[in-house]
């Protein structure tokens, strides 16, 4: 069994922009309105535009009626035979779409400048922070955000949010355990990716067994003087 993980762009055109944003319902446009910086804003409705067409392509559905309901932590859900998470970092977008249960995806930019031993000492588990440490400094920015992406994931796919400590458990490369609770640390897998040149991913989902099945969005563009929504039947192709 697959889970789908979806790459897209975000950096569109102003034109496809326009063409996209009336995709979105009120709340994500007012959402998209508040945003100041104009590359926020576009980014915003690129990925709210692409979490539709990408699910409602799913479900052969219209993307416009889609109605989405949010957890405790903001989680957002969708009354549909699957489950899916999506994630962003700058221009780039991960959606994880599972059909077996719950999933959790993280993508994120390595950052070479943070600093990455101070951090894991605040948000890692001790033998997470061991595990960094033991890396010359040069490759610690990519170690470590091969498992904050996995720790990340884990976290969205529960829908708890920050109220789960993120030192509560370990999520390394090789190993995968809830302190304490060794059927939490049985019901996960978490599988990691590099999606792009210097970009980190990683998806949690329920079960074992699955893989990723890792695919390119492709937005098609709507030629000038279309209507607003001609050409948008964008679609996921493998990579």
């Amino acid at each position: 069994m697959n889970v789908d993980a979806i790459v897209a762009r975000l950096d569109l055109s102003d034109h496809s922009i326009a063409a996209l944003e009336p995709l979105l319902d009120v709340e994500e446009r007012a959402r998209a309105d508040r945003y100041r910086l104009p590359i926020l804003r576009t980014r915003f409705i690129a990925g709210r535009a692409f979490l539709r067409l990408a699910l409602a392509d799913r479900l052969e559905a219209d993307p416009r009626e889609l109605r989405f309901t949010y957890g405790r932590h903001g989680k957002p859900e969708l009354d549909a035979p699957f489950r899916f998470n999506l994630s962003h970092t700058d221009d780039l977008a991960l959606l994880a779409i599972a059909p077996h249960g719950e999933t959790g995806a993280d993508v994120e930019r390595i950052r070479p400048e943070l600093d990455h031993a101070g951090l894991a000492r605040r948000y890692f588990s001790d033998r997470e922070v061991a595990w960094l440490m033991s890396f010359p400094t040069v490759d610690r920015p990519a170690a470590f955000f091969d498992c904050w992406t996995a720790k990340e994931a884990y976290i969205k796919a529960r829908g708890d949010g920050l109220s789960f400590s993120l030192q509560a458990f370990c999520a390394l490369p090789r190993e995968f355990a809830v302190y304490g609770d060794p059927r939490e640390s049985a019901r996960w897998t978490i599988v990691r990716s590099e999606v792009a040149d210097g970009v980190r991913a990683a998806i949690a989902a329920e079960g074992s067994g699955w893989r990723i099945e890792m695919r390119e969005w492709q937005w098609n563009r709507p030629a000038e003087g279309d209507s607003a929504l001609a050409g948008l039947e964008s679609s996921a192709t493998a990579s």
